[in-house]
Parts: C-alpha cells; structure tokens; sequence
C-alpha cells in the first residue's frame, strides 16, 4: 500500500510538471518583462525614449519614424516591424517584399482613451522581444509589414486623467482644440468643406493637423488591414459608421459587411471577455456590432479607410473604463485579455488573393489597375510595383468544416467541376432517417439569379447556424445538398458578354440546352383518371445506373453527372432554380402522345401543387401571380405553360424517390448586379420555406421481422397512387403526400408484402411508420429441388480430381498470404523517406469524422442579419414515434 501511495505521489508531481512546463522559463520571462513595461503609463516623453531605443537595439527588424506633428509640436511616432527591414531600393526589386501586406494599427485617437495606448507599446516590446524564439511572432514579422501608431493624439492624453472611466463633454477626447478626431474625416454623405471665396476645398482642407497628417499616410501606403483602438466599451465594431438618413439604429451595410463581420469576429473571439456581449451596461452578440447600428458617427476614420484606400478597418473598444487606472495590475490584466486577439487580428492580413498586374508583353508594372469581385461592389487597386491585395472571406467549407462538405459530382464539356456543397450536422454521412434534399441552380447559363442566391443561401445558413433556431433544426434534421452551378461553361460565356439579351450562354460549351438533354419519358393515360403516368418500362424501382451507362453516349457530360449523382444519394425533394418569369410548375413538362395542350398531371398532382405553393407563397411577390406571365397564386402544370421533352424535373420524378419542381425565381435572366440584393430578399424565406416541406407525409423504416436488420430497396406502395419510392441502405424511407388518408403497401423481393390501413397524414408535421417484414417461406417442391442439387454438388466436391484442385489453390493462397505479410512487415519497419502529405491528414481527420458523433462548436459564426427569429416552430411531429426536432 505504501508503494501505491508513493506512486500516486510521483504521478501528480509528472502531471504538475507536464502542466507548468507548458510554457518555457524564457517565455515566462519575456512576459514578465511585458507585464514591468505595463506597470504604469508612459508620457510623451518617455514614448519617445522607449521607441528610440527600441529601433537602435532591434534595428534590422525595426524602424522609428513620424508621421507629422500635433497641434503642439509633437510627434507622431510610428515603429514599423518586418524582417528583415530592406533599403527602399533593395525592396522595389524584391518580389517576396512587395507582396507583403501592409498592417497598421491606430490608438489613442481620443485622448482620454488611454488603454489602446499601452497595448500597443506592450506589443512593440513583445513582438521585438520574441522575434527570433517565437515561431508565431518570427513567421508573423517574415510575412507582413506591421506599421504601430500608439497615439494619433498625443495632445489629448496629456490633457487627460488617469483613473477617469468616463468623461463627459471634450475635454481629454478632443485634440488640443477640443475637436473630435474621429469626426473629422471626410463624409461619403457630406460634401466637401467651401472656402471663404466659395470654391470648394480639396479632401484635406479645413481638417485638423493630426487627422490630415493620417490621411496623408493612409493615401500613400496602400493599407491592407488596419485596426483603431477606442476605450469605454468593450466590442468590435465594423463599417459603415454612418447612413446617409443618420437615423437611430440603422444597420450601416457596406459591400463586404460579411468580411468586417469575420474580421471583427477574428479579434472578439479571441479576447478574453469580449466574445461574452454583455459588458459596460451594454449587449453586443459575440462581442461585436455594426457601427451605424450602434451609433451613428460622421466623418469617423474607419470608413474613410475603406472608401478612399485600400484598407479594410474596423474599431476596437478595449475596456469599459476609459482611463483606465495602471494600480493594482489593471494593464497587465488588459495584456492578458488583448495578446492573442492582437496577433490573431494580425494574421487575417493574409486572407484572400494578392499578385502583380504586368503588361502581358513588356512584363512592366501596372499601377492602379481595378480589381474588382463578381458579386462586390467595392474594388481595389494596384499599387505602383503592380502588386495587388484583395481580402477575402475564407472558403465557407473552411470557415465551417462542421457542418459542410464540398464534392464534384463531374466536369463539364469545358472540364469545369461541378461542385456541390453539403450543409448538415453530419455533413460526411448519410444518417438513418434524416431526408436528403438539394436545390440546383444555373442549368441554364444565362439564367444566374438562381445562382447567386443559392450562394448567398450557402453563406446565410452556414452564418445562422446556433444562431437563428429555425436554420438551426434545419441543418440538424436535413442533409441539404446545393449546386449553384449545373451549366457552369454556360454562365462564363454569358459572363463575357456585354449583351446578356441574345441569351448565347442558355446551352453548354456544346451548345447543348441541358435541360432537353435527359431521357425523355413516354407517358400515357391512366384508366379511369384525370392524369398520365410513364409507361410500365419507366420503372423509378430498377433505378439502376446500368440502363443509362449504355445510352451514355446520348447525354451531354453534365446531364451524365446530374443522373449519376441523383441515382446515387437518396434525395427526397429537389426545386430546379431558373429565370425568365416568376413562377413554380410542377410535373409534368411532357405529355401523352397525342394530347395538344392542357394539364398534364402526374400520379401525385395534388402533393406536387402542395410543393410549389410552398415555395410562392413563402415569396414576396410570386403568390400574387401577375409578373412577367399570369399565373393563378404563381404555380402551374409545366407542360400547361410550356411542353419540354428530356426535362430534369420529370426524370428525377419518373426515376427516383425525388419530388422536384421548377422555380423561375426572376423576370430578367440576367438582372444587373445592384438588383441582386432585391431577387435575394424575394427568395431568402422561400428557400427556407421549400427545405421544410420534407416534414409533409411519410417517413420511417423497415425491418426483417426475424433479424431486425434494416430492409433497402423496399418499395412503397400508396394505394391510388402510381408512383413509387424505395427504401435507402438504412431501411429508411421518405414518401411526401398531401394531407389524407391512405392505405400503404410495402414489398420486396423474398417477403411477404405488408398493408397498412388508414394512415392520416396532417398538414403540420410527417407521419412515422415501421413496417417489419417477415421472410417468404419456401414450399416442398423447392426444397426438394434444392436437396437435389445439394447431393450433387457433394458428389462434385467428394471426388478425388476436385480436392487435388483445392489443395493446390490451398497452397498458393497461403504462400501469397505469406509473402505479403513480409513484404508489409518490410515497408511498415523500413525508414520513411518522406513526410506525411497534408492532404493525407486531411483525410485521415475526414475519415475520422465520419465515424463518430461530432459535438459541433462553431467559432465563426457570425450574428444572424435575419429577421426569422419568430418563425421557429416544431417541424417533425409523429403520433407513431419522437418528434425528429424537439
């Protein structure tokens, strides 16, 4: 027993070691010489000092230099960190330099804001003083050119009071003329200021010497990332500061409000406390806000930034107390809470795309060259080397990883990948008894409203998940699969066109209309009703690749990969995104041999009418029915409007388990970018509406009654109906339906079929079922067939010719067996000569992840910009079983 003691004491103390060594002795120190510098505040005077030395002692990795002056002489000093820190002329040809972004930071704009002013000294001591142990620091100092201002009103601080948390009126905020800085910026919603003769003054004139001294800057160094550090509030903010109606609590959107979202975000979140929101009196979700939507600020640097340069700035609150008092540790806490978001914010300067623009033949630099985003209205430009940087969201796959996952269901004519992304809380798997649904947009590549807002309804789910309820029990209970491109050749030539009228880019590089390119179907009356149905050889239960692979000749590549892809994951429901009108039709597009015109209605019209009201009501303007065309609440029969043969919404239908419909979501084709915003706002709710319509009708499983092992290829039979679905590899099923009553019949192959009567199905929620099949038993006449054959297959296997044969087939296998254990044994022991690819990791973790449960913990999302909040509701119910949402 003493030995277990002693044991257990050697292991604690293991432990404890393990957990203090964490970080080394030299590190510890380096901290601790951070937390001396913070004891108390510096004055101007001792600034200067501290820099001077600085830049002496570190002098091939910084640089001291002014900026201008104050209203009374002084400085302002600016130390740039980089390594190693070139001659100009040692630069200009230095491609790895120029290409490095350019970083800023900004404090003590208002002089009594103080604590932005020590962070940054902090952070000029501790970047200088890890940048040869810290591999963070050294690669952060190797990449990017950081440019730190302490203070841009060194008037102010000396005005103001150490231990004033709030001051009230201008005193100690305002420059040494008590003007504000942060107001004293050119307006994008005010004119320029007039002379005393009239005329009208340049961007500079009439601003304090501070406020011009920074612009000056900004203007000639082309920016990258920048940030400015406030005090009296505990948030990041992000632009615009301003409206142009300055109204109370307006959102302020800017062309990249979702890239200062993250930015702001990239520093909330790695702050101590900031990401809580709830500090100073105030709530900010996440620690960050838009600045308009907070208070509206006129003249404000942080929009100037974004609008006159290249920079992208967002402002920083650091603490509630704006002076905040050096006593009892106060900075050394504030380091604490601001290190890791200083050098996190920092690194996001390495987002997006960056390069040179050259002449294609003398290989010279352009300057000033436009660079500017499909889909954002805001460019940059080149600089004078050529070089160019362009922030950008990460790749929401990326941003997401929990929740999405990307593949290429094939490529086009022009071997474009035809991406699709999944959005699901288990993204990698297909989860038993969770439906399957997919929108597709852009078959047409002319017709890119479907486009873009299935890119935007990507990026809106993933933003709102554990954000917004209702997205959230989507993302959880559905596996939603988006393609926002089926035509991508298409809509690139389309693109390049200045005339988007003549609609060139409707056919892919073959000039092939894609959605003429499927199987065409054969339809014919049904007896006794008001609909057609496919011909009995159109069978959706052989949904087998087979009978198309032999044909695949016929089809264009990108209708090969649709099939294979829809033939392959169980979809449930589809909607077909296109343009040109505004309306939602429905099966079928075709008709039966020799009927001229009317309806040509499937075997489920009233559950497909059901789908495509879902979607036009849920529209801000299709239920109405009176654009572009009139149609009564914006639906109709397909083939009523118009009849298209080898269309993909009756092959889907005729083939697989899936409901489609059509949805023409735009009048124009091809509207101009600044109506994007307005067709996204129409469809925003009817996406979302469309999704849920899985909860209506049937769903469950079935089992073998005797094993309880899941039945797959099961067919579902609803009598009345001729239309039928199957089950997937999980023995689960989906089989959407109006609201009724029903009789369901289940069959497969080697069962006894089973019925199961008066089935209500509601118009709120789909109702659970389980049906277990019992095994079909054989009859005498079979089994004495099979005795039969199994007396002569003993006869075959007990003669002396067939055990020679399988002893040597015996031997062999057990020699190959053998010389591939060594041969293993050998590869697996010998030394590697190379290292583990990264990709290789990656899939490793891919493979990992979609073997177990992940708990998902999303850091990037961002506030939800919806307005959903109140349309949460139960969408799964069952009076058979749990509700798949609770």
């Amino acid at each position: 027993m003493y030995i277990n003691i002693v044991y257990r004491h050697l292991f604690l103390l293991l432990c404890l070691s393990c957990v203090l060594c964490q970080r080394s002795p030299l590190q510890v120190e380096k901290d601790t010489a951070v937390y001396q510098l913070l004891s108390r505040y510096h004055s101007h005077a001792q600034l200067k000092e501290l820099l001077t030395q600085w830049s002496g002692n570190y002098s091939k990795i910084a640089q001291l230099f002014s900026i201008g002056e104050s209203n009374t002489g002084k400085e302002l000093f600016v130390m740039r960190l980089t390594s190693p820190l070139n001659s100009k002329d040692d630069e200009e040809h230095d491609e790895v330099q120029l290409l490095r972004p350019k970083f800023k930071w900004i404090a003590n704009m208002h002089g009594d804001e103080t604590v932005g002013r020590e962070m940054m000294i902090g952070l000029i001591y501790y970047l200088l003083l890890n940048s040869k142990s810290d591999p963070r620091v050294n690669r952060l100092l190797s990449t990017t050119d950081i440019y730190i201002m302490p203070t841009m009103n060194p008037d102010g601080f000396e005005k103001s009071t150490e231990g004033s948390c709030n001051t009230f009126g201008l005193f100690g905020r305002g420059n040494l003329l008590d003007v504000d800085l942060n107001r004293d910026f050119p307006s994008q919603y005010q004119p320029l200021k007039r002379k005393p003769d009239g005329t009208i003054g340049d961007l500079f004139y009439g601003r304090q010497r501070e406020t011009v001294a920074v612009m000056k800057w900004i203007l000639k160094e082309n920016f990258v990332l920048s940030a400015n550090l406030h005090g009296g509030a505990l948030v990041a903010s992000y632009p615009y500061d301003e409206t142009m109606e300055h109204r109370f609590n307006t959102y302020g959107e800017s062309p990249d409000d979702s890239l200062f979202r993250f930015l702001a975000l990239a520093y909330a979140s790695k702050h101590l406390t900031m990401p809580k929101g709830q500090a100073c009196g105030e709530n900010f979700p996440e620690g960050i806000t838009n600045g308009a939507k907070w208070y509206d600020v006129t003249g404000g640097m942080q929009d100037f930034n974004y609008i006159h340069s290249n920079a992208f700035e967002i402002t920083i609150e650091l603490s509630c107390c704006k002076y905040l008092s050096s006593q009892n540790g106060g900075l050394e806490k504030e380091w604490d809470n601001n290190r890791e978001a200083l050098l996190n914010y920092m690194e996001m300067s390495h987002l997006g795309i960056k390069g040179f623009i050259r002449d294609s033949h003398a290989r010279t630099a352009i300057s000033g060259a436009l660079i500017q985003i499909e889909g954002i209205l805001h460019p940059v430009r080149s600089v004078l080397s050529g070089a160019y940087w362009r922030l950008l969201l990460p790749e929401l796959n990326q941003q997401y990883p929990n929740i999405t996952s990307i593949y290429s269901i094939g490529k086009s004519v022009e071997k474009r990948d035809l991406w699709v992304i999944i959005i699901s809380d288990q993204p990698l798997v297909h989860e038993a008894g969770e439906p399957e649904v997919r929108y597709v947009g852009n078959i047409h590549g002319d017709e890119s409203v479907g486009r873009e807002c299935l890119i935007r309804f990507i990026e809106y789910l993933c933003v709102n998940y554990r954000k917004n309820d209702y997205v959230t029990k989507l993302i959880d209970n559905i596996r939603i699969h988006i393609m926002p491109t089926m035509n991508p050749d298409g809509f690139e030539y389309e693109y390049k066109q200045a005339n988007h009228a003549t609609g060139g880019g409707r056919v892919n590089a073959n000039h092939i209309d894609l959605n003429e390119n499927f199987p065409q179907i054969e339809l014919e009356p049904s007896s006794g009703k008001d609909e057609v149905a496919p011909k009995k050889e159109y069978n959706n239960n052989e949904n087998n690749l087979d009978k198309f692979i032999k044909k695949q000749n016929q089809f264009q590549p990108e209708v090969q990969a649709a099939i294979h892809w829809s033939l392959t994951y169980p979809f449930v429901l589809s909607g077909n995104l296109h343009g040109g009108a505004l309306l939602a039709s429905y099966p079928f597009n075709n008709r039966a041999k020799g009927v001229a015109s009317g309806e040509s209605k499937s075997p489920d019209d009233s559950t497909l009418k059901m789908l495509a009201k879902a979607y036009s009501q849920a529209h801000t303007k299709m239920f109405k029915g009176d654009s572009c065309i009139i149609f009564h609440d914006g639906i109709t029969n397909s083939a009523a409007w118009k009849v298209i043969e080898g269309g993909m919404q009756d092959w889907s239908y005729v083939f697989t388990s899936d409901m489609e419909i059509t949805i023409d979501i735009g009048c124009e084709k091809y509207p101009n970018e600044n109506d994007l915003q307005n067709h996204w706002n129409d469809n925003k709710g009817a996406l979302l509406a469309f999704i849920t319509q899985v909860v209506h009708g049937l769903r469950g499983f079935v089992f073998d009654l005797q094993t309880k092992a899941p039945v797959s290829g099961a067919v579902i039979h609803v009598h009345g109906i001729n239309h039928n679905v199957a089950t997937y590899r999980d023995g689960d099923f989906f089989r959407l339906l109006s609201p009724g009553k029903y009789d369901i019949t289940v069959e497969r192959l080697g069962y006894e079929s089973e019925t199961r009567a008066n089935i209500f199905v509601t118009d709120q929620s789909s109702t659970y079922i389980e049906f277990k099949l019992k095994r079909v038993i054989i009859n005498e006449d079979d089994k004495i067939s099979s005795t039969g054959f199994y007396n002569k297959l003993r006869a075959i296997t007990q003669h002396s010719t067939f055990r020679f044969i399988s002893m040597m087939i015996i031997s062999i296998v057990a020699l190959s067996t053998v010389m591939l254990g060594m041969i293993t044994l050998y590869l697996r022991f010998r030394p590697q000569r190379y290292q583990l690819l990264a990709q290789d990791e990656d899939n490793a973790l891919l493979s990992q992840r979609a073997k177990r449960h992940k708990t998902v913990k999303n850091t990037h999302a961002m506030p939800s910009d919806s307005e959903d909040g109140d349309e949460d509701e139960i969408l799964f119910t069952s009076n058979s079983n749990t509700p798949m949402i609770a």
